[in-house]
């Protein structure tokens, strides 16, 4: 190689030559081992810019397949947007929001039911509304809304009879703190007679509030509400200027797209859905009935619904102070 012959041209210099350099020991050539950390590091940190990337991509789709603003009712779905319920930490599930913010947004969406015409210009018995409350899916609110609706309606000076529909889960009168009536609606439907009325309604502690509980519970209860529910609509219509029917979810089963052929409103609570469940629910109820659908969103950041209802009111309007709707 070219070190070795420089290494013996060296060698063969004259002794009589001096030089300031010595040759101390012969140079070795050596292994050269690459080394490979670099180009690790590069593919790491590409990895994980593309997850990053993927990670936003997703995040994006999933937003914008959930309902996040009020806005989008009307414009993704074509209903009536009937109000938003703020996410409050002193509301528990299933209790009825007596004052407050909650009970002030709930004034609201009294009044928007008569103005977008999800219930009649006017009702009182002996011709009285009929209201649906439901949901997509379960666990998103209605009993409160339904409960809750019907103490600002009747602080208003309407009276309001509750329905439990739901009744493969009765659950209703545990907002009311009342204890179940095993007969109830369920026991309605059997007897098949609306002439048993009286003893299925129970008095709240809400001046101008009743419920009819849901009584026992029943795995299919689609046959019955069909032959008899119509029947027992038309005499609570008599005597209640607006009954709410706490229904079950849109999803669950055929009652609640049933319950809707008979109601004149439908109001359907929603927290963050899925797009697509809440269009499916729309089209199952299209399919169905004309009847009027409005929307109220549940649970929201206030940071993130219109602010047009809070500032229908003042902060510190009461509800007593609310005309009849």
């Amino acid at each position: 190689t070219s070190m070795n012959s420089t290494q013996a041209q060296l060698l063969q210099l004259p002794s009589s030559v001096h030089a300031d350099v010595f040759v101390i020991q012969p140079a070795k050539i050596k292994d050269v081992t690459p080394s490979y950390k670099a180009l690790l590091y590069l593919g790491v940190i590409a990895a994980s810019g593309l997850l990053i990337g993927l990670l936003i991509w997703l995040l994006m789709i999933y937003l914008d397949y959930r309902l996040q603003t009020d806005d989008q009712v009307p414009e993704k779905f074509g209903l009536n947007y009937l109000g938003t319920l703020s996410k409050d930490k002193e509301i528990q599930p299933g209790s009825i929001p007596m004052a407050g913010l909650a009970a002030q947004q709930l004034a609201d969406i009294s009044v928007n039911l008569r103005l977008t015409g999800v219930l009649p210009d006017s009702w009182r018995a002996p011709k009285g509304a009929v209201l649906l409350i439901s949901s997509v899916q379960p666990e998103e609110g209605k009993t409160t809304v339904a409960t809750g609706l019907a103490a600002v309606t009747a602080r208003a000076g309407r009276s309001v009879l509750v329905i439990d529909a739901n009744l493969r889960q009765p659950a209703t009168h545990l907002a009311f703190g009342l204890a179940p009536n095993d007969f109830g609606l369920s026991g309605l439907l059997r007897a098949n007679s609306w002439q048993n009325l009286d003893a299925a309604v129970q008095r709240t502690n809400i001046p101008g509030v009743w419920l009819i509980a849901g009584g026992t519970a029943i795995d299919n209860p689609t046959t019955l509400l069909e032959e008899s529910m119509p029947a027992i609509l038309a005499q609570v219509r008599k005597k209640t200027d607006l009954v709410i029917i706490d229904g079950p979810p849109l999803l669950g089963g055929a009652e609640a797209s049933l319950l809707a052929t008979m109601s004149d409103g439908v109001a359907m609570v929603v927290g963050h859905e899925k797009v697509a469940l809440l269009l499916k629910a729309r089209t199952i109820l299209r399919s169905l009935t004309d009847t009027p659908l409005g929307v109220i969103m549940n649970r929201v950041s206030t940071r993130k619904h219109n602010p047009y209802y809070a500032m229908t009111c003042s902060d510190d309007a009461a509800t007593e102070d609310l005309l009849p709707v």
